[in-house]
């Protein structure tokens, strides 16, 4: 049978191969081996398989070797590599097979039990970066997320995480990305858009500690805040927009409801007028009711000539005074323009209904204090509702308004209406 030396040279790279292919996998093994403390069993196989490949290139080295001299070799080597060329073949399949049955068994010992490099796997393939360290800045743990992080904001990866930390925290421009200086946790923006905010804190590590520095990409709640922002301040414009249509559209309800007062007014004068003539023409109407009548629309004539002043409080009782309906406020009101706002809506209110529903139409006005809480109650003198106060129309619009300004609103049905309001000093 041919030898290792007369063989040619395809068989011989064949046999490398296989040499090659064996040291490998007895290598990664021995060392997966022993990082995880496996059983002392499967390193000794792996040794043996090491050792015989190893011999097995040596020689094969030397076979190959123009330079082959059978004076200079030493006499083990002359044995073996005088042996069949198939006992090499035989035994290198041998340990090729050997090593990758202990490779599946690896593989799938692996996909059931953590070890050191599953968790460095795990970490790499988080979204975010981690970056543990020694107060003296010497890296611990550094996932490879946090190591990009790194190039793309400084151009270099970390070798002190103590100095990375402080570059962080500068206000320093760097070519690649800025820092957002209206956040309060360090917060990087690069040139792509892509946002990265930082976070350290202090963990316990054994019998020291470590410093543990998290990278996160908020780019898509960046975008959303930005967003907020925008819609907020559109928000605030239709608000206001409401706010100064709602009192447009309360005065204009007091001034209809005025309107109305005028237009009866000017007909119970006509009224007035038609039965002077009658009793100047036959004297069939009693002179004091005439008498009354008179007084009535003279009185009612005062009211509607008057001059009215400009204070809002003050208009919101000749409001009142003008559709019939008496009005007691308290001697001192808020002068702060959202509650005055308040109280001059719920008063509208209060007096159009009375105007529209109520018998005897007299309302009272009460402002309290309380809890650093301003209340506002306006009630009826004497009249009971027939039926539930049901909200719609003005009530409803007006409980909106509160509570858009953060206030309450309460509407009471028995033993009389009353309205109470909530609101906040500020």
């Amino acid at each position: 049978m041919r030898t290792l030396i007369e063989i040619g040279v395809f068989e011989k790279s064949i046999l490398f191969i296989l040499i090659i292919l064996g040291v490998f996998l007895a290598i990664n093994l021995f060392m997966n081996h022993r990082q995880e403390k496996r059983y002392l069993p499967y390193m000794l196989v792996d040794g043996f398989c090491l050792f015989i490949s190893y011999m097995e290139f040596n020689l094969l080295v030397i076979a190959m070797s123009s330079l082959y001299d059978g004076k200079i070799i030493s006499g083990w080597r002359i044995g073996f590599i005088n042996e069949p060329v198939m006992l090499y073949f035989v035994v290198q399949f041998l340990i090729v097979g050997i090593e990758t049955c202990l490779f599946i068994n690896d593989v799938k010992w692996r996909r059931n039990h953590l070890s050191r490099n599953s968790i460095k796997e795990s970490l790499d393939s988080m979204p975010y970066g981690i970056c543990c360290y020694y107060e003296s800045g010497m890296p611990r743990l550094i996932n490879q997320e946090m190591q990009h992080i790194s190039e793309e904001l400084f151009g270099e990866k970390i070798s002190n995480a103590s100095i990375f930390w402080e570059q962080i925290n500068s206000e320093t421009l760097t070519t690649r990305a800025k820092r957002m200086m209206e956040y309060s946790t360090p917060t990087w923006i690069l040139d792509g858009g892509k946002v990265l905010s930082f976070i350290r804190e202090k963990i316990r590590y054994e019998n020291s500690f470590l410093y543990e520095i998290l990278a996160t990409d908020i780019t898509e709640e960046y975008k959303k805040s930005k967003q907020l922002l925008v819609d907020n301040e559109r928000m605030r414009i239709v608000t206001d927009k409401l706010k100064e249509y709602s009192k447009n559209v309360t005065r204009l309800i007091i001034e209809k409801e005025v309107l109305d007062a005028k237009v009866r007014v000017h007909s119970e004068l006509g009224q007035t007028l038609v039965a002077t003539r009658r009793y100047l023409a036959a004297h069939d109407m009693d002179e004091k009711e005439l008498l009354g009548m008179w007084n009535k629309n003279i009185k009612l004539l005062k009211k509607e000539g008057s001059n009215v002043t400009q204070d809002d409080y003050e208009i919101l009782q000749v409001n009142a005074k003008q559709l019939g309906i008496s009005i007691t406020m308290p001697d001192i009101l808020p002068a702060n323009e959202e509650i005055k706002e308040v109280i001059i809506a719920a008063g509208n209110e209060c007096i159009t209904n009375a105007y529209k529903y109520a018998e005897n139409k007299a309302l009272v006005m009460n402002v309290s204090h309380e809890n650093n809480h301003f209340i506002l109650q306006i009630w009826n003198e004497g009249d009971v509702p027939t039926e539930e106060i049901r909200e719609k129309g003005g009530l409803c619009n007006l409980r909106k308004m509160i509570e858009t300004k953060g206030g309450t609103m309460k509407i009471a049905s028995k033993p009389f209406f009353g309205l109470t309001i909530t609101m906040e000093k500020r």
